[in-house]
């Protein structure tokens, strides 16, 4: 007997990750098996069939191929879409890294699949957690769903969340507590997976007979992983008539048995015959029957739960040192009333979610000003998704983006970006303890004192250049609060209400200040790389006779100069806690956090609105308002755009930038070893590099070197004649996987390699151009000698005194240990160290711009 007489459909969703931008503990996993995982599956799960003649054939099951997603609002919004039209079968696939939080309140080792982005300081927002999967699918309403996962403790996915009133299977590949090998590199498959095809193309049968038939294969030696031992052995679980559910689906047969609910037996039958017999009940009772059956079956039909859909997944840039406070303020909206609501007869759904990350300003023009790219070109690799709100730092930072903007076709700038006040905070200068005697300023070592720009640009000017402090200031191009800073400091009143009677100051005026009082020789591109500064010892040679510092001063948020005060050696994770000074300025552009409303195109556009809006109104309630003072900012009550200068006339005070700021001379150092073939770190070099280089200014010139070039590890070659301009297209790098080193050969001299660097570097007092180093390296590594930290410290210290940071790009599983190579270099030098993740690209590029003038529009 057939289980439906029409075409049947099927869905076969297939996830897979293997690279993650948290390695610790989220472990790259080796051998492009995710593209090989869902590609193999898809073939069998969904073959080519021949030709066939009478009843009409089953549509071919539709396979929907997710590789690598960044975050799980991806797989849940793919989801959530199905459900308009459900699928008889629906198979949802996972490979990647199972995750147990112990810190959930609710639930202790809750079970997440992991996403690219996951973060296990951040794992309820960044990973995809499996009751909210089997929320997802049950939603959908599929007549059967089959879920498979090949990862580390998928064994304890809580059996709690399968819907009972559903034919719904669950394969897992590791008992409950189990770790499981993903195989070796050479290995195309994981080892699970790679016998789930096998058994799969033996033919169709049965979830339950394919249970016993992995349980079989998972008896053979090829389950006996060496290094390290750790097998897989498939559990399977289902509910309702899930284990008779067919894989893969076959043209003929049904793809389960027709679901029945369990059956009452014959007395209840008989005693219900004998009531009906009583003419004066039989209406009755046989209408309170059709009312109870229409009831049962409203439940069992597909879509007709009371289950809750999937919350709608929104996506929220801001700047990336204000990620965890944002992070912070929507995790309290997410629980409130605001968010939830009845669905579909759900009661107490909740409706939104929000996943929050960081983009530097200048990604953040770049992207938009050619929007319609963003969804599948470079932006999205470069800055991230697009997301549906941007919380700016302030007004200031919207004119920047907004004076670059072009619009997806068929939209106007005035009503794609619609930006609304969300809360405050102020324009802080930090000084140390001889900073501000040295200016003359009253102690403020509690509550911070007020300071207008006018009367610190006076003690700045009357305090003699051997002992003036210096200031460092997050690069305006990078930086919402860099700049408000700076057109604060351009401002000719420098006093009061900031707006277009503040004038201008002289061009000669602000050459001065940016070139005298505002350090250029680091890469400053958020708050807390200037106050961190300040903790650092003075090694560089700079004044002494209780002269001030060479980085004294930093201009930086209030909330990150009050987490500074508090706890300086914690907040900068060091030991140094300078006497440090906090002073309100005013007369500049205030710190006016804006809530943007990004209208992309989108069929559920009108939702999207009433979930922003929802936040935005949560915010100015009492309950809100409490929130957003926890997290270190203040409430602002009032609508509107608080900032009174046109796009214009940012885009003028930002040429004068541009025209002060010296050129930059980038040395660009690869380590082309062999072990860089591993792990995809050349990719992720070579991406990174090409990446920081197009955020050279147009006056910027780069050079780019590979190192070693003999057995022995030394050696340094240059792949470019001499100091290269990006071009418009952006650059084009003559690095190739044939540039490496072959496989084995591991020595790398880095010591000789910056030496050569600095031997070669062409600075003197006269060359007011700046000099940095970006250097990508796999470690130093000499056979048979000790870790040389002394010998690149002295190089390093050198480079300092030269004004020459270097930005390191670390590919070693250490990463940037204060204690390691990579950390020292990166210390030493006065520069910042990043290691390898995902997020490679987007850390390394906003070192090399805060580094740089940015490029302008043309």
């Amino acid at each position: 007997m057939e289980a439906s007489s029409g075409p049947r459909t099927t869905v076969c969703v297939l996830v897979s990750v293997d690279s993650f931008d948290h390695p610790v503990p989220f472990a790259p996993i080796e051998g492009g098996k995710a593209r090989n995982n869902v590609d193999r599956l898809a073939d069998v799960l969904a073959p080519r069939r021949g030709r066939r003649t009478g009843r009409a054939r089953r549509p071919a099951p539709r396979v929907l191929k997710v590789v690598n997603p960044a975050h799980p609002g991806k797989i849940l919004n793919l989801l959530r879409s199905l459900a308009d039209t459900p699928p008889d079968l629906l198979v949802f696939y996972y490979m990647g890294h199972g995750y147990l939080d112990p810190h959930d309140p609710a639930e202790r080792d809750k079970f997440y699949l992991a996403t690219r982005a996951s973060s296990p300081e951040d794992i309820s927002h960044t990973a995809l957690s499996f009751r909210d999967l089997a929320g997802a699918l049950r939603y959908i309403g599929a007549g059967s769903t089959v879920v498979i996962l090949d990862c580390c403790f998928s064994g304890n996915f809580p059996s709690n969340a399968l819907p009972e009133d559903r034919s719904f299977t669950v394969l897992a590949s590791s008992r409950r507590g189990f770790l499981i090998s993903p195989g070796e590199p050479g290995e195309p498959l994981t080892p699970f997976t790679a016998q789930l095809v096998r058994a799969l193309g033996e033919g169709p049968r049965s979830l339950g007979a394919l249970g016993k038939r992995l349980a079989e294969l998972a008896q053979e030696p090829h389950n006996r992983p060496v290094s390290p031992y750790l097998p897989w052995h498939p559990v399977e679980v289902s509910v309702g008539n899930g284990a008779g559910t067919v894989l893969p689906p076959a043209d003929d047969g049904p793809l389960k048995p027709p679901f029945e609910p369990p059956q009452r037996g014959p007395g209840l039958r008989e005693r219900l015959r004998t009531l009906l017999r009583a003419r004066r009940w039989q209406l009755a009772l046989t209408a309170l029957l059709l009312s109870v059956a229409a009831l049962i079956g409203w439940h069992f039909l597909p879509g007709g739960s009371s289950s809750c859909p999937p919350p709608l997944e929104l996506r929220m840039a801001t700047a990336p040192e204000e990620v965890d406070a944002l992070r912070q303020l929507v995790r309290a909206f997410e629980d409130t009333p605001l968010n939830h609501a009845s669905v579909s007869g759900a009661q107490d759904c909740r409706t939104a979610r929000f996943t929050v990350y960081g983009a530097s300003l200048d990604a953040l023009t770049g992207a938009f000003s050619d929007a319609e790219r963003w969804g599948h070109g470079a932006p999205l690799a470069e800055v991230g998704p697009q997301p549906d709100v941007w919380v700016a730092q302030s007004s200031a930072a919207v004119s920047q983006v907004r004076a670059r903007l072009v619009p997806p076709p068929g939209q106007r700038g005035d009503t794609f970006f619609d930006p609304v006040s969300l809360m405050t905070d102020r324009p802080v200068l930090v000084l140390t303890d001889p900073a501000r005697r040295a200016l003359g300023l009253a102690p403020a070592p509690d509550e911070p004192h007020r300071l207008t720009w006018k009367r610190l640009r006076g003690a700045l000017a009357e305090s003699p250049a051997r002992t003036r402090p210096v200031l460092l200031r997050p690069n305006p191009t990078v930086s919402g609060v860099g700049l408000a800073h700076t057109l604060g400091m351009y401002a000719a009143n420098g006093a009061g209400e900031f707006d277009r009677d503040s004038g201008l100051l002289p061009a000669d005026r602000v050459h001065w200040l940016e070139t005298e009082v505002i350090s250029q020789g680091r890469s400053v591109a958020e708050s807390a790389q200037a106050l961190c500064a300040l903790a650092e010892p003075d090694d560089t040679g700079g004044p002494g006779d209780g002269g001030a510092p060479v980085a004294s001063g930093a201009l930086v948020s209030g909330r990150q100069a009050a987490l500074y005060a508090q706890r300086p050696a914690q907040y900068c994770s060091g030991d140094a806690e300078p006497d440090v000074h906090r002073y309100v300025l005013d007369g500049g552009p205030p710190l006016d956090y804006q809530l943007v409303s990004i209208l992309w195109p989108a069929d559920d556009r009108a939702e999207r609105s009433r979930a922003v809006d929802a936040f935005r109104r949560w915010v100015r309630s009492e309950e809100g308002a409490g929130t957003v003072r926890a997290t270190g900012f203040t409430p602002h009550e009032q609508d509107g755009f608080l900032f009174r200068l046109s796009d214009r006339d940012v885009a003028d005070r930002l040429a004068l930038f541009h025209a002060a700021h010296p050129e930059l001379r980038l040395d660009v150092v690869f380590d082309i070893t062999g072990s860089m073939r591993e792990n995809d770190r050349f990719e992720a070099a070579r991406t990174a590099v090409g990446e920081a280089l197009n955020r050279l200014g147009e006056d910027d010139r780069y050079r780019l070197s590979v190192f070693p070039t003999g057995d022995d590890g030394t050696g340094l070659r240059k792949l470019t004649d001499g100091w290269q301009a990006v071009p418009p297209g952006g650059a084009e790098l003559p690095l190739t996987a044939g540039t490496l080193r072959p496989r084995g050969i591991r020595q790398a001299d880095l010591h000789h390699a910056l030496r050569t660097v600095a031997d070669g570097l062409e600075t003197s007092p006269d060359d007011d151009r700046q000099h940095a180093v970006l250097l990508v390296t796999d470690g130093d590594f000499l056979n048979g000698s000790p870790p040389r930290t002394g010998l690149l410290a002295e190089v390093a210290e050198e480079l300092r005194r030269r004004d020459v940071p270097v930005i390191v790009a670390s590919m070693r599983p250490y990463g940037c240990a204060a204690e390691r190579d990579t950390g020292i270099l990166a210390e030493h030098s006065g520069g910042e160290c990043e290691p390898l993740s995902g997020d490679l690209a987007a850390t390394v590029s906003r070192h090399v711009a805060a580094l740089t003038e940015g490029r302008q529009a043309r």
